[in-house]
């Protein structure tokens, strides 16, 4: 093949290589989000804390009313009664300070669905012990199911 046809070819690879691979340099745009994330703040008493080796560790507590709970996103508060509720740990909570019997202000996070609106998942994300002599206030349990 003549020299002159091969760095025609050449050129004309090079050329198809950079308009294909310029594309995929600029900036990709995010992944539109899939969860709508909310966090509620409920006083609690610890019931169970995670047991070493648990696969999917968790803290059991039981926990006050929490009137400004939203059960399906974009929906009004339903308000979630008091209950004994399992909390996923989130990351990074460490939880080795807590005994069973402690008071905390709780802080866990939501995620419900954009698509759905209902939760999809869970976790607590923070404690703040209260004072020993707090009271807590359960009269409202969750009804039977």
């Amino acid at each position: 093949m003549p020299r002159k046809t091969i760095q025609s070819v050449a050129a004309a690879f090079c050329a198809a290589a950079l308009f294909l691979t310029v594309p995929a340099c600029a900036k990709a745009k995010p992944p539109a989000p899939t969860v709508h994330k909310a966090q509620y703040s409920v006083r609690a008493e610890i019931v169970r804390l995670p047991q070493p080796g648990e696969p999917a560790p968790e803290l059991q507590a039981r926990h006050e009313e929490i009137p400004s709970f939203v059960e399906k996103y974009g929906e009004p508060p339903a308000g979630m009664r008091a209950m004994v509720m399992p909390f996923p740990i989130g990351p990074g909570l460490n939880v080795a300070p807590l005994t069973v019997g402690d008071k905390v202000m709780l802080t866990f996070e939501v995620d419900y669905s954009i698509d759905t609106g209902l939760v999809e998942s869970w976790r607590a994300v923070a404690f703040t012990p209260l004072p020993d002599d707090a009271v807590l206030d359960f009269s409202r349990p969750s009804p039977p199911r």
